[in-house]
């Protein structure tokens, strides 16, 4: 028989962080105005996984390409971004959506949440 492998949920098992998983950022990010409308007092994050290209960052779930997104505009609504597909979904709601998740990082990294709510509430303003 084989090696036992430890599962995630035992004891044994060792997780080993991903480079592009930051906590820290994800709470800086849900401080912040959904990036699709800004009557929403809460957010999830959503993180992102293709641009015109095709797919971005490392892979499923990376911390340093995610959005705010009110949380019926994520699942819940027929229209949300996980029945629409994220392309499609942005592409009607917010095209610069790569940009502004590069905007709202750089804005975290010089340590500036008023950077992030001007570009969130200036990519609103250009979809309006």
């Amino acid at each position: 028989m084989g090696k036992r492998i430890p599962m995630p949920n035992d004891p044994k098992h060792k997780r080993v962080p991903r480079e592009d998983n930051d906590r820290a950022y994800l709470e800086w990010v849900g401080k912040h105005l959904c990036c699709v409308v800004t009557l929403s007092r809460e957010f999830v994050i959503h993180h992102l996984r293709w641009d015109s290209q095709g797919p971005i960052g490392t892979g499923h779930n990376d911390d340093r390409w995610v959005l705010p997104l009110a949380p019926n505009l994520h699942d819940n609504e027929p229209n949300s971004l996980h029945k629409m597909g994220e392309r499609k979904f942005f592409a009607v709601h917010n095209p610069e959506y790569i940009t502004l998740s590069a905007m709202i990082r750089c804005a975290y990294e010089m340590d500036s949440p008023e950077m992030a709510q001007t570009a969130i509430i200036n990519a609103l303003r250009r979809t309006a």
